[in-house]
């Protein structure tokens, strides 16, 4: 989509800027066809993704967490672990912090307790 250096002056100005990077990153070939609704649908849910996984990050940074890459999905569930996947799945979800519990981790050294608490941490930003 071209824009004039005007509408995208306007843009930066209003704080848009991962919107304009999305509007400018389209393919022309891959969008023929699409209304102007539906590309600027599209660059808006680019530019919102791009905006919650930049907020993700500064919070995790800020939380200065020990495994700021922790993923809940990355988690290993080997039986010798002895992790109870229908129990880290309802961690997951973050609902514990919305009812204002507290959740403890135990387990003997190098089980993984740090890991899964920062990766619970992200979950829940």
């Amino acid at each position: 989509m071209e824009l004039s250096v005007e509408t995208k002056r306007k843009l930066r100005d209003m704080g848009a800027s991962d919107l304009l990077d999305a509007l400018e990153a389209q393919d022309e070939g891959m969008c023929m066809g699409m209304t102007c609704a539906e590309r600027v649908q599209m660059a808006v849910d680019e530019a919102h993704s791009a905006f919650v996984t930049s907020k993700v990050r500064n919070l995790t940074k800020r939380a200065n967490l020990r495994y700021p890459e922790a993923d809940v999905r990355s988690i290993d569930f080997s039986e010798e672990r002895g992790l109870d996947r229908l129990k880290i799945t309802e961690l997951a979800t973050c609902g514990f912090a919305e009812r204002g519990q507290s959740v403890v981790l135990q387990g003997p050294t190098g089980t993984g307790k740090t890991y899964l608490a920062c990766a619970i941490a992200k979950a829940a930003c």
